[in-house]
């Protein structure tokens, strides 16, 4: 949310956002895009009968922590990847959660599943085998979860394509007109804009995740948290696939990333009414998705009469479960 001081902030950093120029990145072709998928929410049928949206679409994040820590804000986000894609199929590979931890999406007709994470098998005959067989020696180091979850995610979009997305992201719209998609983030004036790995769209045998997947086994650092993600993203970008937008299509900050991880705190606090629906009308003409940004935020409270609160309940299935 935005107060009464700064009541237009949130507006004004949107619009600084459109108007710059990202390095060439065809945000003109974006709004068409954004624009062609749909600009009106999808009636709250949440019913897969009544429409095939989403219909073949392959959808999944991961879970590697205890099932206990899985909060209703990250269930949030797997009821918005349905409410847009009704038909689609939601995996969560995990091997903490139960196999009928998402029973109540899955009896309501939603294809919501828990997989079982193995790496090993997946990473057979591709590039990132070289790194699995040190996995004992990468453990060590205090960094190998995250660096795991950059690789998982490349891996299986890799090997089975479809979307990937962190599970503090929110799904505005349908992304069925994307393709072989990643946003940009702010990442401030000293290091510029970087690929952002917490929402990817790509076909399977993508040659970009290839080359990503090369880079991570060749260059891996195990005692540096970003270089083998966002980072390692943008090098292979910036190195190869610069001007090639059928392999790699780089969509503007406002795409996934329109809030800063280093002010996300003020939309958790209460706000206006209108200052929220002026807000959420921003939101919809210029993003995909919005991300919360869970390290930051996941000690932070949410207000139902904040701009979160607003998101985590707009495309909710479950809406009769509290956030807390």
């Amino acid at each position: 949310g935005v107060d009464d001081a700064d009541d237009y902030k949130f507006q004004i950093t949107a619009h600084r956002q459109v108007a710059e120029e990202i390095n060439n990145l065809q945000v003109e072709q974006q709004s068409l895009l954004i624009q062609s998928i749909g600009n009106s929410s999808r009636p709250r049928t949440h019913d897969c009968r009544h429409s095939g949206t989403g219909k073949g679409a392959s959808f999944f994040t991961f879970w590697t922590t205890p099932a206990e820590t899985f909060r209703v804000r990250f269930l949030r986000s797997i009821e918005s990847v349905f409410y847009h894609h009704p038909c689609a199929t939601m995996t969560v590979y995990s091997n903490s959660l139960p196999a009928n931890y998402f029973e109540t999406l899955h009896n309501l007709g939603y294809d919501a599943r828990v997989e079982p994470i193995r790496l090993k098998e997946m990473a057979t005959g591709t590039p990132l085998e070289p790194w699995t067989e040190n996995l004992n020696e990468w453990k060590q180091y205090p960094y190998y979860y995250a660096h795991l979850s950059d690789a998982l995610r490349l891996l299986t979009l890799f090997k089975n394509g479809g979307t990937y997305l962190d599970t503090d992201v929110i799904l505005f719209r349908n992304l069925e007109g994307l393709t072989n998609a990643v946003g940009l983030e702010d990442m401030g004036m000293v290091t510029g804009d970087k690929l952002c790995n917490a929402l990817m769209k790509f076909e399977a045998g993508n040659v970009f995740l290839e080359n990503c997947l090369s880079e991570f086994s060749r260059t891996y650092d195990p005692t540096n948290w970003a270089v083998n993600g966002p980072d390692l993203l943008t090098r292979v970008w910036l190195r190869m696939f610069y001007n090639q937008p059928n392999l790699l299509s780089v969509l503007d900050r406002n795409a996934f990333f329109v809030i800063n991880w280093r002010n996300v705190d003020q939309f958790f606090e209460p706000s206006r009414t209108d200052f929220i629906d002026r807000d959420m009308v921003l939101l919809h003409k210029t993003s995909f998705a919005l991300h919360f940004w869970n390290k930051m935020s996941s000690q932070l409270p949410i207000h139902e009469d904040s701009l979160m609160g607003r998101v985590l309940d707009e495309y909710c299935i479950l809406c009769d479960v509290p956030v807390e």
